[in-house]
């Protein structure tokens, strides 16, 4: 788990990382409690420190209650780059552990009122 993350981490910072400090639990799949160490956890985070002062702040999951996630966000002294999933609208409604996407404005108005 993570490790996508953390060569995406090493990419952004142009080296590879001096330290990591990370903690692990389980919170969505009990079933893996019994497996060894790391294999035991479902949900993470990790700091990352670089040798050139990047600092890196890692969270992940493996089961998302509201469907794939994967986003990035890169903090600078001149500004900030973020990414975000790639959808076809950015209207989303977060809801009942559900996570939906609409695809159109009518989509987004009934769904809109449904939340409500």
């Amino acid at each position: 788990m993570a490790v996508h993350d953390l060569d995406m981490s090493r990419f952004l910072a142009g080296t590879d990382p001096i330290e990591i400090l990370s903690i692990g639990s389980c919170h969505i799949d009990k079933s893996i409690e019994v497996l060894e160490g790391a294999e035991a956890f479902d949900t993470a985070s990790c700091l990352v420190r670089y040798p050139n002062g990047v600092q890196a702040h890692i969270d992940v999951c493996r089961q998302s209650s509201y469907g794939y996630d994967q986003r990035a966000e890169v903090l600078g002294t001149k500004g900030m780059i973020a990414t975000d999933n790639v959808y076809p609208n950015t209207a989303r409604i977060f809801r009942n552990g559900k996570y939906h996407h609409l695809s159109n404005l009518c989509d987004t108005t009934l769904s809109y009122l449904n939340v409500i």
